[in-house]
């Protein structure tokens, strides 16, 4: 019990620089231009069909705290969802994401922020910059 909450308190005292990845540690939105640009596929829609798609970008936000995701969803607030995470490091600008609900992300830095691979390859890349709320 006493070193279950030495561990705590030492999680707890922890600053963003202590993270492996100190950059991803930000309250984050989706962003259409770098998600258009990381789905080159997604060129080749009618420009009917690449307005709706790109209308779905945009609005998710995730927030990084720590271990902690959060994932908020403004127009469906039911989707909601928070969970801790863990890293798998691939090099300085990428990593693994496992989150305990079972997702997982290739995150790759860019010049802008970062994309979001989910692993399972028939889903689409979604790339983020920092929100400014």
């Amino acid at each position: 019990m006493t070193r279950a909450l030495l561990f705590s308190l030492l999680l707890a005292a922890c600053t963003p620089e202590d993270y492996p990845y100190p950059w991803f540690q930000n309250a984050w939105i989706s962003d259409r231009d770098s998600t258009l640009e990381a789905n080159a596929a997604f060129l080749d829609l009618d420009p009917e069909a690449l307005a709706a798609f790109l209308s779905m970008y945009g609005q998710l936000r995730w927030k990084i705290d720590g271990f902690t995701i959060e994932a908020i969803y403004p127009e469906e607030p039911r989707f909601n969802l928070q969970s801790r995470f863990t890293i798998d490091a691939i090099d300085d600008r990428s990593f693994r994401l496992l989150t305990e609900v079972g997702s997982s992300f290739t995150i790759s830095k860019n010049e802008n922020g970062f994309c979001a691979t989910p692993q399972a390859s028939d889903e689409t890349v979604e790339c983020f910059v920092p929100f400014d709320s």
